[in-house]
């Protein structure tokens, strides 16, 4: 395609006709698939016109899907950053997350006929969907992570919009469409500055992911496990520290239930541990955990992946000066785990961190 009709191409978003624009959008969602084509087509004059009509409920999945294909390029976070993109981005979904709230609850809605009403409300939740999925995707950029936190405005803007979406994460109906904001939390902890700042106690951050570390959801709950690996860095800080062992917040049992979640995952896979499998199912169930039979879906790795990075997060807490501070959890169900987790999985340096663990919080020796 020559720079001339790309530049027809792009006038065509301002055409008046709604018909016109739609497919010239359709056009470039196409051209957007491809990395080689991503970039004959990326335009600064593009991006503000997607940005501009992003807000137009028959043009924003598609605009928002465009987006996320931009946003796979690595310098496609610094060229919205100045434009002011990502902050616009964050006001939209805050808007389509009241415009949401009010739906739901509007006598208008009522009026209209089953179908009318759930075609509305998947469109919206798709939306709002694809929002937070492009801003998972940018949310690897260091400035993109301060402007989904708002810390380039006022001091009183300041993480509003966050914690506007971290109320959403555990909405009891949203909540689905919300499993990519994990990826988000992740993301957005990964660095020392932005991490500080969702780490106060007044964010309630480590509230809004207890709970969602033994998700049947994967992305909800390896973002929440990455980030949490993340936090628990910051032990090093006294405010930091009461905090992440707070026993209102439960973090290290929410931690252990997670990996008893992982291992009824595991130890189905191989029928040697059938006594095994049986006994950490009854044991979840007694946790409250959601413990499925699909066996044939296991991903391995991504099971081992996720152990992994509980163990470390484990091996990071064992710095912790008991004498100083009180660590609270069930040490059943650690000791549990513990040996369950060495049965299971064969790496021998995954085994010994299970027996440093073992040594230094249960103050058992392991052999």
């Amino acid at each position: 395609m020559e720079s001339s009709q790309i530049t027809q191409l792009i006038a065509y978003l301002s055409n008046q006709n709604p018909k016109v624009k739609a497919e010239a959008l359709q056009i470039v969602l196409q051209l957007t698939a491809t990395k080689e084509s991503r970039q004959m087509v990326k335009q600064q004059e593009l991006i503000k016109q997607l940005l501009r009509n992003m807000a137009d409920a028959e043009m924003s999945q598609t605009i928002f899907s465009i987006l996320i294909n931009f946003s796979q390029d690595d310098t496609f976070g610094e060229e919205l950053i100045e434009l002011n993109g990502v902050q616009r981005i964050v006001d939209n979904l805050k808007e389509n997350l009241i415009e949401y709230s009010k739906f739901t609850r509007s006598a208008l809605t009522a009026a209209l006929s089953k179908e009318e009403r759930t075609a509305k409300e998947d469109k919206l939740l798709t939306v709002i969907q694809l929002e937070l999925l492009l801003l998972s995707n940018l949310s690897q950029n260091d400035e993109a992570k301060r402007q989904i936190l708002e810390l380039h405005r006022d001091a009183e803007f300041h993480g509003l919009n966050f914690s506007f979406m971290l109320s959403w994460f555990n909405h009891p109906v949203i909540s689905p469409t919300f499993h990519f904001f994990g990826n988000i939390l992740a993301n957005v902890t990964a660095s020392k500055d932005t991490r500080e700042f969702v780490l106060e106690p007044k964010m309630k951050l480590l509230e809004g992911m207890v709970n969602n570390l033994f998700s049947v959801e994967p992305n909800r709950r390896q973002g929440c496990i990455r980030a949490i690996r993340n936090c628990v860095f910051e032990y090093e800080n006294p405010k930091f520290l009461e905090y992440l062992i707070d026993p209102k917040i439960d973090l290290l049992n929410g931690l252990l239930k997670c990996m008893l979640f992982n291992l009824t995952r595991g130890l189905c896979t191989d029928p040697d541990f059938d006594k095994e499998l049986e006994e950490a199912r009854a044991l979840g169930k007694k946790h409250g955990l959601i413990i499925g039979e699909e066996d044939d879906i296991v991903n391995m790795q991504q099971v081992f992946d996720e152990m992994d990075i509980l163990i470390d997060i484990f091996l990071i807490i064992t710095n912790i000066d008991p004498e100083q501070h009180k660590l609270t959890f069930d040490a059943d169900l650690m000791r549990f785990v513990l040996a369950s987790s060495k049965l299971a999985f064969e790496s021998d340096s995954f085994k010994d961190k299970l027996d440093v663990i073992s040594v230094q919080l249960l103050k058992e020796n392991p052999y």
